[in-house]
C-alpha cells in the first residue's frame, strides 16, 4: 500500500497566471478530493493570501507559504517559520544593493499603482500580499540587468541569505530555505502519521523556484507557461501540454487514466 500526496504551486499552475482564477483546475482538485488524496499548496504567496485560498478550495491540509519560508500545519493552523523574519532581512537590503549594483524595488517600496499594474491584484489582495513574514519579493527596474543567481547567492551566503526566482518577482529570504525543504518536512510528517504506507509524492509547478520542490518528490510535472523558459534536467520530470490550470487538470486526469 502507498499513500499519495499532491503538491502544487499556485500562480501559473493551479491559478491562471493573469487572472488568478482557479476555475480550470477545479476538475482536477475535485478528482483528488474524490480519491481522498491530499492536495498541498506550495507558493510564494503570504500566509493570509494562502489561508483565504485554502478556505475557498475547501482544503484542510498543511500548506507552504513564502517559498518555504513558512509551513502552516492544519487544524488549527500552527505556523513554523524560517530563521530570518522580514525586519531582519530588511536590515540587510543595503548589502544586496551594494552587491547587485543596479536598481531594484521591493514589494514594500513599490507604489500601489505600480503593484496593481505589475500583478493585476486588487487593493484588498495587495494588502494581503504585503503581509510578509520571512521573505521580501523585489523586481529589477531595468530590463538591461539579469541576476546570476549562483554567483549572487554565493556572496549572499555570508549574510545567511539567498535569492530565488518566481513568476513575477525575485525573492530574498533565508539561506537554505526553499519549497523543497518545506515539502520534505510535510512528506516526513505524512510518513510518520502512517508508517505502514509508503508515501508517493507528486508535484506541479511552472517556475524556477519550483525546482527545489521537484527534486524531493517522486514525480514532478512542469506545467506549461509561455512566459517562462528555463532548462530542467531531472529524471523524474514530465511536462504538460496545456498551459496553467488546464495543464494541471489534464495531468491529473492522465495520471489515473493510465492506471
Amino acid at each position: 500500500m502507498k499513500q499519495l500526496l499532491v503538491f502544487s504551486d499556485l500562480d501559473g499552475t493551479l491559478l491562471d497566471h493573469h487572472t488568478y482564477s482557479y476555475e480550470e483546475s477545479l476538475e482536477g482538485i475535485s478528482f483528488l478530493k474524490q480519491k481522498n488524496i491530499p492536495l498541498i499548496l506550495v507558493s510564494s504567496k503570504t500566509y493570509p493570501e494562502m489561508k483565504k485560498i485554502q478556505v475557498k478550495l475547501g482544503l484542510s491540509t498543511p500548506f507552504v507559504f513564502e517559498n518555504g519560508g513558512g509551513v502552516a500545519w492544519s487544524n488549527p493552523f500552527r505556523l513554523e517559520l524560517a530563521s530570518f523574519k522580514v525586519p531582519e532581512i530588511q536590515k540587510k537590503i543595503n548589502f544586496l544593493k551594494d552587491l547587485l549594483q543596479f536598481p531594484f524595488k521591493t514589494i514594500l517600496e513599490l507604489e500601489t499603482d505600480e503593484l496593481i499594474n505589475l500583478t493585476g491584484l486588487t487593493l484588498e489582495q495587495l494588502e494581503l500580499a504585503r503581509q510578509r513574514e520571512t521573505s521580501i519579493p523585489f523586481i529589477i527596474t531595468s530590463s538591461d540587468f539579469v541576476i546570476d543567481l549562483d554567483q549572487v547567492n554565493y556572496k549572499l551566503s555570508s549574510e545567511g541569505l539567498q535569492i530565488t526566482k518566481g513568476g513575477r518577482f525575485y525573492h530574498l529570504t533565508s539561506k537554505g530555505i526553499d519549497k523543497g525543504t518545506a515539502v520534505k518536512k510535510i512528506i516526513e510528517f505524512y510518513q510518520k502519521k502512517n508508517p505502514k504506507e509508503k508515501v508517493y509524492s507528486l508535484a506541479f509547478g511552472d517556475a524556477p523556484n519550483d525546482l527545489a520542490m521537484f527534486k524531493v518528490v517522486d514525480q514532478a510535472y512542469l506545467v506549461k507557461n509561455p512566459n517562462h523558459h528555463f532548462k530542467v534536467d531531472l529524471k523524474n520530470l514530465k511536462k504538460t501540454e496545456k498551459i496553467g490550470p488546464k495543464g494541471f487538470t489534464q495531468a491529473i486526469k492522465d495520471i489515473w487514466a493510465s492506471e
